[in-house]
């Protein structure tokens, strides 16, 4: 089972992903060869609900939420 098989399987869940310099919060919703979907949730600064794509390579950490 490779990363982004393994990621496939907590799509629907909550997720922390921390990239370079940041950390993303919210709803994995699609798992796709290099590259993830993530629906963000709300955050001090907003941004509330903008799905963001995220390259697998630039993942330093992934945290699933349960």
């Amino acid at each position: 089972m490779n990363f982004q098989q393994m990621l496939s399987t907590y799509i629907d869940k909550s997720a922390e992903i921390m990239v370079p310099n940041e950390l993303v919060s919210g709803t994995l919703i699609s798992v796709q060869t290099g590259l993830i979907e993530i629906q963000q949730t709300a955050t001090t600064y907003g941004g509330s609900g903008q799905i963001i794509n995220i390259l697998t390579n630039n993942i330093d950490f992934v945290r699933i939420l349960v």
